[in-house]
């Protein structure tokens, strides 16, 4: 089920793509959570590094939000995108996920949240262990 509106890419990766700001601190702590907790099961590279190769969301996009792009080009960006990454790491990580596809409130709460934290994570950064 895709949650958002960006388009489908036409050349989507071969395994999930969490796609990030490699020059924010507080997005690097996370992704490195992120990491310890999916393995192999995802490939992490900051929008930086992409050089266009998504046209089809923008490297605008890009700045403004995490984004993950699943094999089938499903593109899913922000809270979705984060709670479908950590939804990878399996068991009682999947359950956010879950909340955010059936229930209209944690959806929207959540985008909101997220938004908040985008607009204010370099000052977040110095708080985030």
């Amino acid at each position: 089920m895709k949650m958002s509106s960006t388009p489908v890419v036409r050349d989507p990766p071969g395994q999930p793509l969490l796609i990030w700001d490699g020059e924010c601190g507080f997005c690097a702590r996370w992704v490195g959570r992120l990491q310890r907790l999916t393995g192999k099961r995802m490939i992490y590279i900051p929008y930086q590094d992409l050089r266009g190769r998504f046209a089809e969301v923008g490297e605008g996009a890009f700045s403004e939000a995490v984004h993950l792009i699943e094999p089938d080009g499903s593109v899913y960006r922000g809270a979705g995108a984060a709670f479908l990454a950590l939804s990878k790491a399996g068991g009682v990580w999947a359950l956010g996920w879950r909340c955010y596809r059936v229930c209209g409130i944690f959806r929207r709460i959540s985008e909101v949240i997220y938004r908040w934290v985008a607009r204010n994570r370099h000052w977040l950064s110095r708080y985030t262990p």
